[in-house]
């Protein structure tokens, strides 16, 4: 079914009391996991505003925290024509890869 395939793709981007918007995880080749997302997102955010993308994780909470990555808005880059082109509404930021997001892999 492809439901339970995109799920474990999907993420959650958040600030300390709402989430902010959803992105997808790309597990390429490599030690480096990428999410992208909506560059609208961070349209009234400061430079430095701290954010935490949380991965689907169908584990019990003793691992959660292995599925939650702390970054800024800094890290994330958005496309070089954003917002002049709506077309390229997008924006990406790289993460070190987890043990888990190996098995995923197999998903694409």
């Amino acid at each position: 079914m492809v439901e339970e395939n995109i799920k474990p793709l999907s993420v959650r981007i958040k600030n300390s009391n709402s989430v902010l918007g959803s992105g997808v995880l790309f597990l390429p080749n490599g030690d480096n996991a990428y999410v992208f997302t909506a560059a609208h997102l961070f349209n009234k955010l400061n430079d430095d505003y701290e954010l935490v993308i949380e991965c689907y994780c169908d584990c019990d909470n003793s691992n959660v925290d292995d599925y939650i990555f702390q970054v800024s808005k800094n890290d994330f880059k958005l496309h070089r024509e954003y917002p002049g082109n709506e077309y390229c509404d997008i924006a990406g930021v790289q993460l070190e890869k987890r043990y888990w997001m190996y098995d995923r892999r197999e998903l694409y």
